[in-house]
């Protein structure tokens, strides 16, 4: 089995040690693969190491200019750290590559909600809710713009229906959500 392909199994199941290191290990042996590096940079995000993150996905872009997924990662990275101006423009270049990608719309949808750019935020919204309209997290979202608008009791269901959904998982970093406080 491929580093590649251990790696993503072991961070699957949870054994995020062991899957960076046999990233690690894959990347010292073949550093200009864009697909160990993007791993890579998927397992040190989970393990909140994103300042190493950060570093491979962007090695990963520099071997392969257009992943979407990279560019994803690194601006779920950004945003994770608060760095909200570089979160927005990486997750936008992954929207212009795969404008269909409804975990690429959604991480835009939450970045601009938190950037309090709820109109801006909208579209992103709206076609994450067309595809799947009883999404929690995506509920949490829309509740959260009601309630930045002085409309909490048009929120409240909204909050309801959320709270009370299955959690939804974003690619790149085994959760999507708001950060903790």
């Amino acid at each position: 089995m491929a580093s590649q392909d251990l790696g993503s199994a072991l961070q699957q199941k949870g054994a995020l040690d062991e899957a960076e290191q046999v990233l690690r290990q894959g990347v010292g042996f073949n550093p200009q693969d864009a697909d160990l590096q993007l791993a890579l940079g998927s397992v040190l995000s989970a393990k909140e190491k994103f300042p190493e993150a950060q570093a491979a996905y962007q090695t990963s872009l520099q071997l392969r200019d257009n992943d979407s997924t990279a560019f994803y990662g690194l601006g779920e990275v950004y945003r994770r750290q608060g760095k909200y101006a570089d979160a927005l423009a990486s997750l936008q270049r992954a929207h212009e590559i795969a404008p269909k990608d409804m975990d690429t719309s959604l991480a835009l949808a939450i970045l601009l909600v938190e950037m309090d750019r709820i109109d801006d935020a909208a579209p992103y919204i709206k076609s994450v809710t067309a595809t799947n309209p009883n999404d929690p997290l995506m509920l949490l979202v829309q509740a959260k713009a009601l309630v930045d608008r002085n409309q909490p009791a048009a929120a409240l269901p909204l909050l309801q229906a959320g709270a009370y959904g299955e959690a939804r998982f974003s690619r790149s970093n085994g959760g999507a959500g708001f950060p903790a406080d």
